[in-house]
């Protein structure tokens, strides 16, 4: 479960509720992941956009579904991504292990008022890659859009 907003409500690279008006928020910073946490190859060129880059450090990592070819990985690199993210960010957050090996992650940012409520939910897992005809962690931008699994 992630929530969202727009980068108006950071200061100086940290949220600041005060500029919130009336929802939660999960904003994309970039933070930084050694290069072996990531399927980074050096194919791809990272977006000098804050929110982009995220998105791409997100496509980069391996998080297929245990339950479907080559997904011996599972979500746990996402998780563990997401839990550096928050934490960077300064943003509270937990995990809770749904299934064995398999956690999801809620982070919860209160704006100012609590009667307006934006919540973004999402899934952590992806597809098998076999029948890709690109490559599926190589997050590509490409004539205006981004290219990888998940994305």
């Amino acid at each position: 479960m992630l929530r969202l907003c727009t980068t108006k409500n950071i200061k100086n690279g940290k949220y600041d509720k005060n500029l919130l008006t009336s929802h939660f928020i999960f904003v994309g910073l970039s933070v930084s992941i050694k290069k072996g946490d990531l399927t980074m190859g050096e194919a791809w060129t990272r977006s000098q956009n804050e929110v982009l880059s995220t998105l791409q450090d997100v496509v980069a990592i391996e998080s297929i579904n245990p339950g479907l070819p080559g997904g011996d990985r599972g979500e746990s690199f996402m998780v563990e991504y997401l839990s550096h993210f928050f934490r960077e960010a300064g943003l509270s957050y937990k995990t809770g292990e749904v299934l064995p090996g398999r956690s999801n992650i809620i982070s919860t940012l209160e704006g100012q008022n609590l009667d307006r409520i934006l919540l973004f939910e999402c899934h952590l897992d992806t597809a098998s890659v076999g029948v890709m005809t690109i490559p599926p962690f190589e997050p590509h931008i490409r004539d205006g859009y981004l290219y990888g699994r998940g994305s």
